[in-house]
């Protein structure tokens, strides 16, 4: 949940560019995407990172996310970084 709320207070009023998208079929049924996203708040860059993505066919040309990780690498806030941890931590 803090997770969830965090993103919300501080994106919800952005913008969203995804981009470079790389899908890659690993099995029947199953992908992997790999993509750059960045959050633009009134045209400024405010956040960068990546989408590691596992994809499944729920029926025939209908898939859906199965399981996202977002990794952010730069916030205008807080500069370069690996992955904000403890955000994803149990509080």
């Amino acid at each position: 949940m803090r997770l969830c709320t965090f993103l919300h207070e501080k994106f919800a009023s952005c913008r969203h560019w995804e981009g470079n998208v790389c899908v890659e079929l690993i099995g029947p049924g199953k992908a992997t995407n790999v993509s750059y996203w960045k959050a633009l708040d009134g045209g400024e860059v405010v956040s960068t990172g990546t989408h590691r993505d596992t994809l499944k066919e729920e029926s025939p040309g209908h898939w859906r996310v199965e399981k996202r990780v977002i990794e952010h690498t730069w916030t205008k806030a807080g500069g370069h970084h690996e992955l904000l941890a403890p955000l994803l931590a149990p509080p």
